[in-house]
C-alpha cells in the first residue's frame, strides 16, 4: 500500500460567488512505499507536495498538481534508486512517479552496478502490482577485483503486473524480470571487451550476458587479433567474473588464421571454476584452427590467445598450441604432430616452438620427438609468460631461422649414422642439419640396437656430445661435426679424444654458418669434395697409451689410421717418469677386426742411469691381432702375433757401463716389467781386435738402470791368436747389487771354457773381459796350458791370470799348478807364464801366494816360465824345492805401442 503520513490541507484563498470562485488549496506530507509483489518487496518513501487551485471557475474544474522530493525506492534488496525530485500523478487508479536525473544501483552483496543520469517511471497498478523502467543512465561496477564496466545510455526494465506495461512509451513485457542492459565496455583480466550487456540477478550473483562482443588483442602496430560478434553469459560475484563467450576471430599482421570454433574463456577469480583454471585468467581457445607464420610455416590444431604486458611494460600476444600440426612453406607434409607450445608476437616480429612427434613431411626419414623454433623479432629474446595458468621461460637466440630440432633420431648416411637431437632447417645451399650432444657413428653398423644401446657387432668410430652441421643438397652431403671419439669392434685397442669429421659429396663448394641455441654457430665450409677425419688423439693398447694427430681412411676392413706429432712413453712401475720416450713420430696403422696392426717412427731418447743412446732409428711396432702379420713394419718384418708392442730399433748404438753395444735393440713392456732386449747386436772390446757378435737377450729396465745377462759369440779376435767359446754378457748400471751382479757401473764378458791359442800356444780357461784405454783385459780363471816344443813338453793346470789387449799387442800373466810331460821324471809346484808381444814394458798386478804384487812384463817379445816351490822326482829321486825360469822368445812376435 501507499500511505500519506501527517497530512496538512492549507486554503490560502476562496473568493468569488457561485459558480465561479478562485480558491488555493496545498497538501503536504510523507508518502510511504510498501508493496508486496510475489515474492518482491518495494518500498520508498518521499516528500509529497501538492496544490489543488481554482481560478474563476466551478470548484470541481480546478487544476491538480502534486511532486515529489527525496524519492528513494528499493526493489527486493536488489535494485535501489534515489531522485531529487519527481511528478506524481495518478491516471483510472493507477499512480505514475517520473523523474529525471535519478540514479539507481544494483547490488548483490559485494558487485555493484550504479546507474546515474537516468530517468524514472514507476507505475503503481490499483491492485498494487509495480512496473519500473530507468533510461539513459550512465553505467560503472565496482566491488568486483580486476573488473570494471562503463558505457552509457543503459536501462533498468522490471514489469510485475502480468501483462504489458507501457512507461514512457516503452513497452515492457509481462513478467519482464529486473534487468540493467546496455553498451559497455568490460575490462577484465586486463583485457577490454566491448559490446551490449545485459546484467540480472541471480541471487547473490549477477548474471551478465553479453551480445556482440569485440574484443582486440594488440601487439604494437604490427599485428592484431579481433574477436567480434561475441555472445555468451559471465557470472559476477564479489569473488570477480567467470564465464565463456563465444565470438568469430580476424588476425592481421605477422600471423593470420582461420577458426571453425572461437570461445573466449574468463575467470578473474583466485580459484577454478568449471572448465577453468584460477585467475586471473582470459584466454581466446580455438578448435581446428590454422595460424600462418607468412613464408615459414602453417600450425593446425587447437589453440589459444591472450595479451600479456610483461614486467617491461611491452605487450605481448600469445598463441598457444596444443594437439597441433606444422608444415613447414612449400612442404609436402606435416614436419610435426601431436604438438605443443607457444608464439610470442610482439611488435617487432615473432618467436615460437612446437613440441611433439617428427610427421611425414620430415626430411631423411627422421623419427623421433621434435621442437620447432622460429624468431625474426630482431634481437635475442628471453621472456617469462603465463600459458595456461603456467609459467613458462621463453629464450631465444638472435634472429633464429626456422628450425626443427629432433630427439632421439637415428639417421643412416651410408655408413655415418646420426643419434640426437638436431635442428633441421632450410639455408642458401639445401636443408640445414645441426646439433649438439650428438651421437655419430662412421663405420659398419648400425651402431645401436632398437632399445638404444651399442650393437656389439659395430665397428668404427663413435663420436659422443658431438657438435654437427650438416647441409643436404638432393641426395648428397656436406658434414663437419666434432666430439669425444671412441673406437669400437676393434679387439684390444681404445682410443680417446676429440675428433673432427668433415665430408663432403656434393660435387662442389659448400660454405654456410649454422646458429646453434645456446651454443656458437657451426661452420659447414668445404672447397671441393672431401672426406677427413682427424685429431688429437690417444690410442691405448696393451696398458700402453700412444698420443698423436690421427687421421682416418676408411677401407674394406675398418679403418687406415696415420698420424703426426705422435709421442710414447714407457714408465716403470711405481716410477713417475719415463725411462724411454718417443716424440715427433710418424705412424701407419691398419685395423680390421682381428685388432690392429702397425708401426712408428719417431725421434727416440732414454732416461736410464748408466746408458746413453748415441745412434740408430726406433719404430714402435704393433700388433693386437691373434695372429702374426705379412709385411714389413718398421725393422720387423711380418711381426708375429698379438699382443705384441715393441720398441725396436735397427743398427741402434747404446753405450751401457762406458761399453758400446750395436745392433738390433728393443724395448717393450709387458705387465709391470719393463726389459731392454737385444738381437744380432755386437760389442766391440778392443777398437776391432775382439768383437762379440750375436749378442741375444734381455736387460731389466728399472728407474735406477739395467741389470742382466746376455749371450753371443767371438766373431773377431787379435791377429797374434785366435779365441772360440760360449760368451755371457753381465750388466749393471744400478747403484745396488742385483742377484749375483756387483754394485754398478758394470759390464763384464765372461767365455766360458774358452780356447785360447797365442804363437801356437793352446790356452783354454774361463775368461772374463772388461775395457781399458786402447783395448781390454781378459782375466782367466780354470785356465789350463800346454808348452809344445815341438812336442808337448809341460802342462799349466788351474790356472788364472789375465791378458791385456792394446793396440793388437797381448801382455799378460797366468799362474798355476804344473804337470811335465818326460818319461821317468815327475814335476810338482807352481808355474808362472808371463807374455808380452809388444815392445814396452808392461806392469800389471799379480795374486802370488795369495798375495797381490806388482809385476813388471819386460818388453818383447818376451815368453817367460817361472816355476816355484818346484819339486822334481827323477827315477825316485827327488830334488828339494826350488824356483826356476825358462825364457823362451816366441817365434813371430813384433813390437807394439805403449800401453796405457
Amino acid at each position: 500500500m501507499i500511505v500519506l503520513e501527517a497530512p496538512t490541507i492549507t486554503i490560502s484563498t476562496l473568493s468569488g460567488t457561485g459558480p465561479n470562485y478562485d480558491a488555493t488549496v496545498s497538501l503536504t506530507g510523507l508518502l510511504r512505499i510498501n508493496l508486496v509483489i510475489g515474492s518482491q518487496l518495494i518500498t520508498g518513501q518521499a516528500i509529497l507536495a501538492g496544490s489543488y487551485t481554482v481560478d474563476n471557475e466551478a470548484l470541481v474544474d480546478g487544476s491538480f498538481a502534486l511532486t515529489l522530493s527525496d524519492l528513494s525506492l528499493n526493489l527486493g534488496g536488489v535494485l535501489s534508486v534515489t531522485a531529487a525530485s519527481a511528478s506524481f500523478t495518478q491516471s483510472g487508479g493507477d499512480l505514475v512517479i517520473a523523474a529525471s536525473a535519478a540514479t539507481a544501483n544494483v547490488g548483490v552483496g559485494g558487485p555493484s552496478l550504479s546507474i546515474s543520469a537516468t530517468d524514472l517511471d514507476l507505475l503503481v497498478k490499483a491492485d498494487g502490482t509495480v512496473a519500473l523502467r530507468l533510461a539513459g543512465g550512465t553505467v560503472a561496477l565496482t566491488g568486483v577485483p580486476q573488473v570494471s564496466l562503463t558505457g552509457t545510455g543503459w536501462t533498468v526494465a522490471y514489469n510485475g503486473t502480468g501483462a504489458e506495461a507501457t512507461l514512457d512509451g516503452v513497452v515492457l513485457a509481462a513478467d519482464q524480470e529486473l534487468e540493467a542492459a546496455g553498451t559497455a565496455t568490460a575490462v577484465l583480466a586486463g583485457q577490454s571487451l566491448s559490446g551490449q550487456v545485459t546484467l540480472s540477478s541471480v541471487g547473490s550473483t549477477l548474471s551478465a550476458a553479453f551480445s556482440v562482443v569485440t574484443l582486440s588483442l594488440a601487439a604494437g602496430a604490427t599485428q592484431t587479433l579481433t574477436l567480434t560478434e561475441g555472445v555468451g553469459t559471465l557470472l559476477i560475484d564479489a569473488a570477480g567474473v567467470a564465464g565463456t563467450l563465444t565470438a568469430e576471430v580476424d588476425a592481421t599482421g605477422l600471423v593470420t588464421l582461420t577458426d571453425t570454433a572461437v570461445s573466449l574463456e574468463i575467470n578473474t577469480r583466485t580459484i577454478a571454476g568449471p572448465g577453468l583454471p584460477a585467475g586471473p585468467y582470459l584466454r581466446v581457445a580455438l578448435t581446428n584452427a590454422t595460424v600462418e607464420l607468412a613464408g615459414v610455416a602453417s600450425i593446425e590444431g587447437s589453440i589459444s590467445i591472450e595479451r600479456q604486458v610483461g614486467s617491461d611494460g611491452v605487450a605481448v600476444v600469445l598463441i598457444g598450441f596444443a594437439d597441433v600440426s606444422a608444415t613447414a612453406e612449400g612442404g609436402t607434409g606435416p614436419l610435426l604432430v601431436d604438438a605443443s607450445g607457444v608464439l610470442v608476437i610482439m611488435g617487432s616480429g615473432v618467436a615460437a616452438y612446437l613440441t611433439g612427434t617428427v610427421g611425414a613431411g620430415a626430411p631423411l626419414g627422421i623419427t623421433g620427438s621434435a621442437m620447432i623454433r622460429f624468431n625474426n623479432t630482431g634481437g635475442a629474446l628471453t621472456r617469462t609468460v603465463l600459458l595456461d595458468g603456467r609459467s613458462i621461460e621463453v629464450s631465444f637466440a638472435e634472429n633464429e631461422p626456422f628450425t626443427v630440432v629432433v630427439s632421439n633420431l637415428v639417421i643412416d648416411l651410408g655408413g655415418v649414422f646420426l643419434k640426437g637431437t638436431i635442428s633441421y632447417s632450410t639455408g642458401t645451399a639445401g636443408q640445414i642439419f645441426a646439433g649438439t650432444g650428438l651421437s655419430l657413428f662412421v663405420g659398419d653398423g648400425p651402431a645401436w640396437q632398437p632399445d638404444g644401446s651399442i650393437n656389439p657387432l659395430a665397428r668404427g668410430l663413435l663420436i659422443t656430445g658431438a657438435t654437427i652441421g650438416l647441409i643436404k643438397v638432393t641426395d648428397t652431403y656436406a658434414l663437419r661435426a666434432t666430439g669425444s671419439v671412441q673406437l669400437l669392434g676393434i679387439s684390444g685397442v681404445s682410443l680417446t679424444g676429440t675428433l673432427a669429421i668433415g665430408l663432403n659429396n656434393t660435387g662442389g663448394a659448400i660454405s654456410e654458418t649454422i646458429p646453434l641455441p645456446g651454443a656458437d654457430p657451426v661452420a659447414v665450409s668445404f672447397t671441393a669434395d672431401a672426406t677427413d677425419i682427424e685429431g688429437s688423439l690417444s690410442l691405448g693398447l696393451f696398458g700402453q697409451t700412444i698420443a698423436g694427430d690421427f687421421s682416418f681412411v676408411r677401407t674394406a676392413t675398418g679403418f687406415d689410421m696415420s698420424a703426426s706429432d705422435v709421442s710414447f712413453a714407457i714408465v716403470p712401475a711405481g716410477a713417475s717418469s719415463p725411462v724411454a720416450s718417443l716424440t715427433g713420430g710418424t705412424a701407419t696403422l691398419v685395423s680390421s677386426a682381428d685388432g690392429l696392426v702397425g708401426a712408428i717412427a719417431g725421434a727416440v731418447t732414454l732416461d736410464l742411469p748408466g746408458v746413453e743412446l748415441t745412434d740408430g732409428t726406433f719404430d714402435l711396432v704393433i700388433n693386437t691381432t691373434g695372429s702374426a702379420a705379412t709385411g714389413t713394419f718398421g725393422p720387423v718384418t711380418d711381426p708375429p702375433a698379438g699382443p705384441y708392442l715393441r720398441l725396436a730399433g735397427s743398427g741402434i748404438e747404446l753405450d751401457i757401463a762406458g761399453q758400446t753395444i750395436s745392433g738390433d735393440i728393443s724395448i717393450e713392456r709387458s705387465g709391470d716389467q719393463v726389459t731392454l732386449s737385444f738381437d744380432e747386436a755386437a760389442i766391440d772390446l778392443g777398437s776391432g781386435t775382439l768383437v762379440l757378435a750375436d749378442i741375444t737377450g734381455s736387460l731389466t729396465i728399472s728407474p735406477a738402470g739395467v741389470a742382466g745377462r746376455l749371450s753371443g759369440t767371438i766373431t773377431t779376435a787379435p791377429t797374434q791368436f785366435t779365441l772360440s767359446g760360449a760368451v755371457s754378457v753381465a750388466v749393471n748400471t744400478t747403484g745396488v747389487a742385483v742377484g749375483d751382479l756387483p754394485v754398478g757401473p758394470y759390464l763384464a764378458v765372461v767365455v766360458l771354457g774358452a780356447s785360447l791359442e797365442v804363437d801356437g800356444q793352446t790356452l783354454t780357461a774361463d775368461l772374463a773381459f772388461e775395457t781399458i784405454p786402447g783395448g781390454f783385459q781378459i782375466s782367466l780363471s780354470r785356465a789350463s796350458l800346454t808348452l809344445v816344443s815341438p812336442d808337448p813338453v809341460f802342462s799349466l793346470l788351474n790356472g788364472t791370470g789375465y791378458l791385456v789387449v792394446v793396440g793388437g799387442e797381448v801382455a799378460g800373466v797366468l799362474s798355476g799348478s804344473i804337470r811335465l810331460n818326460v818319461p821317468g821324471v815327475s814335476v810338482s809346484g807352481n808355474l808362472t807364464v808371463m807374455l808380452n808381444t809388444g815392445a814396452a814394458q808392461v806392469t800389471a798386478q799379480l795374486l802370488v801366494d795369495g798375495l797381490e804384487q806388482e809385476t813388471i812384463i819386460p818388453g818383447g817379445p818376451y815368453l817367460r816360465v817361472i816355476g816355484s816351490g818346484i819339486t822334481i822326482d827323477v827315477l825316485g829321486q827327488v830334488s828339494p824345492a826350488t824356483s826356476r825360469s825358462k825364457r823362451r822368445p816366441p817365434n813371430s812376435l813384433s813390437p807394439s805401442p805403449t800401453p796405457t
